[in-house]
């Protein structure tokens, strides 16, 4: 579980716990992860917390190559975890776009690669269940967003896109 730590992240691992589940938790607050941690344990389920960066590369390795080097299987994975960088869409500057890019987009990737190559080696049938980070159509507050902020839409269709993908992979995989 991406982004497990707080928010709809949370909520979702309390609920995959609560059915048996036990739960990885990557976050990039090692801090905030530990604390969910803490807080489902204490529940009665098992879970563990993993400093992950999904915008790094080598973080998402590290980080998933011990998770499944520990737990030893993955069933599900749930790519939550997502940035926004607010704004208008024409003000917004490259290294933004990159950021919200690098982190919904090439997280969401890496992290089903990660696990896809795991299962893989393990003859596992490489069927993923995704949860994407879905955009808000208005901003905290109840604020629409700008009308010329096209970005929320843009992030969520590539990132609906990559998990289709993967999905896809996965079911060609099953079958060699």
């Amino acid at each position: 579980m991406t982004g497990g730590a707080t928010g709809i992240g949370l909520a979702t691992a309390r609920a995959l716990a609560a059915r048996g589940a036990t739960v990885a938790i990557f976050n990039r607050n090692q801090e905030r992860a530990q604390a969910a941690v803490t807080g489902l344990c204490a529940a009665g389920a098992a879970a563990h917390a993993y400093a992950t960066d999904i915008a790094d590369p080598a973080s998402v390795e590290t980080a998933f190559g011990t998770a499944l080097e520990q737990l030893q299987r993955v069933d599900i994975l749930v790519n939550n975890s997502g940035i926004t960088r607010d704004g208008l869409f024409m003000r917004m500057s490259d290294a933004q776009w990159q950021e919200v890019i690098d982190t919904n987009l090439g997280g969401a990737f890496r992290c089903a690669r990660a696990v896809a190559r795991f299962r893989h080696r393990g003859w596992q049938r490489p069927i993923f269940e995704t949860h994407i980070h879905f955009y808000q159509v208005t901003r905290p507050g109840g604020v629409p967003w700008p009308p010329d902020s096209d970005t929320p839409p843009m992030i969520a269709a590539a990132v609906a896109g990559t998990s289709a993908s993967t999905s896809a992979t996965g079911e060609a995989a099953a079958r060699l």
